[in-house]
């Protein structure tokens, strides 16, 4: 299938960084852990991403209650 020239215009200045950024809203699904969902796009290539974070309850050696956070990042780059 053939290209349009804006079409090629546009894949260019996707190339080039140009369009590099945040693309649309960064959604937030509450519940019992909250789930950032978002698409940017860096260095040319389109990202999708899904981020949620869970907490850890453990004692410590001296036997106090610990909370530990951890970050879970899921990443598709698009190709």
């Amino acid at each position: 299938m053939k290209m349009t020239k804006e079409e090629k215009r546009l894949l260019a200045k996707l190339a080039s960084g140009a369009l590099d950024g945040l693309v649309g809203d960064e959604k937030v699904y509450p519940g019992y852990k909250k789930v950032y969902c978002g698409k940017y796009i860096k260095d040319g290539e389109p990202v999708s991403y899904r981020e949620n974070v869970s907490w850890d309850f453990s004692k410590n050696t001296a036997g106090l209650w610990m909370i530990r956070m951890h970050a879970n990042t899921v990443r598709n780059l698009s190709r």
